[in-house]
């Protein structure tokens, strides 16, 4: 029975803007990425996995626009079934992309909505008054039949201006609004104490959107970024797939640690070996799991690891095949196709 549920894919870290929460310090990487037939690659063999969904990340996404649409084309044409979506800042769409990713067969997209005032969305995203294109990105993706979701980050300029976005999304038809605490990663590391909010704050927000999702016919969620370890301490399976721009696997977005590379091995080898198991019994990552307890655990500095996304990963990759293959694993004779 297959135990994988879903999978996320940066496709690029290149990005726009440079925003002041930027958890993967969008625009700044040096590494290489991954060109366009390794990233179709890499979609490809998710597409034959039968997930339930794909989501399509960067940086910004559509600054591969080409690519992203030859690769939500090939999930469509391997698996109808597959709901493909993407994460996007919104700046940079019109009409035309959204009439082309449609008919090639997006799902859904994200848009980060962060304030509903030039003032209070450039106090994390410094887009020189560019708010009224995420606006009428969420108008435009809706015109054309695109299912709309928003993420949007509580800060200290924001707060009093919730009622009105989610108004505002309500009335554009989005399905989904998730507000996500600011994580002290990245740029958001850096940018903490002028950014988050306090304690009471943050209670009464989250007790404000639980109100409001009774009555509402959005889904309205208040995110935990931690969550997603919990389950994974007690299932000791990592039922999602997350895949940088150079093609590695990690345990989290949010861990500098790589467990499989498909630069090397193919998807189905890292799904026949158990890759996943033996991940979240290696010492590096047990460490690393017991030790984050809640949000303010998560640090782009932490003892022994590389700062994430600035240096390179910590690779474990070969000794996990290493032990599964002594554990009884068997390595497919496969293409990466």
């Amino acid at each position: 029975m297959n135990y994988l549920s879903s999978a996320s894919v940066d496709v690029t870290y290149r990005c726009n803007l440079r925003c002041r929460h930027c958890f993967d310090f969008g625009g700044e990487c040096a590494y290489e990425e991954m060109n366009d037939d390794e990233l179709i690659s890499v979609f490809r063999q998710l597409a034959l996995i039968d997930l339930s969904s794909i989501c399509i990340c960067g940086g910004e996404p559509i600054l591969r626009f080409d690519l992203i649409r030859r690769a939500v084309r090939l999930v469509k044409e391997l698996n109808r079934g597959t709901l493909v979506s993407m994460v996007s800042n919104g700046i940079l769409w019109t009409e035309e992309i959204a009439d082309a990713l449609k008919r090639d067969g997006l799902d859904l997209v994200q848009f980060s909505l962060d304030g509903l005032s030039d003032a209070s969305y450039d106090h994390v995203r410094l887009s020189n008054g560019k708010l009224h294109r995420v606006l009428d990105a969420i108008k435009i993706a809706r015109r054309h039949g695109i299912r709309v979701a928003v993420a949007s980050l509580p800060h200290a300029m924001n707060i009093r201006e919730y009622p009105s976005i989610i108004s505002f999304c309500e009335k554009e038809g989005v399905s989904d609004f998730r507000a996500q605490p600011l994580m002290p990663l990245g740029r958001g590391e850096l940018n903490y104490k002028d950014l988050c909010l306090t304690p009471e704050q943050n209670d009464a927000l989250a007790a404000y959107l639980s109100a409001r999702n009774a009555v509402s016919q959005m889904q309205i969620t208040w995110g935990d970024p931690v969550d997603h370890l919990y389950m994974y301490r007690e299932t000791g399976r990592i039922p999602q797939i997350c895949v940088n721009a150079y093609g590695e696997l990690s345990v989290s977005p949010y861990l500098p640690i790589t467990i499989w590379n498909l630069n090397r091995n193919t998807l189905q080898d890292y799904i026949d070996l158990e890759i996943d198991r033996y991940a979240l019994r290696h010492p590096i990552v047990e460490k690393c799991l017991a030790r984050i307890e809640e949000l303010s655990d998560f640090t782009s500095i932490q003892q022994g690891l590389p700062v994430l996304f600035k240096e390179r990963n910590i690779d474990i990759s070969q000794e996990l095949e290493d032990a599964a293959r002594v554990h009884g694993g068997k390595l497919r004779k496969s293409s990466q196709g």
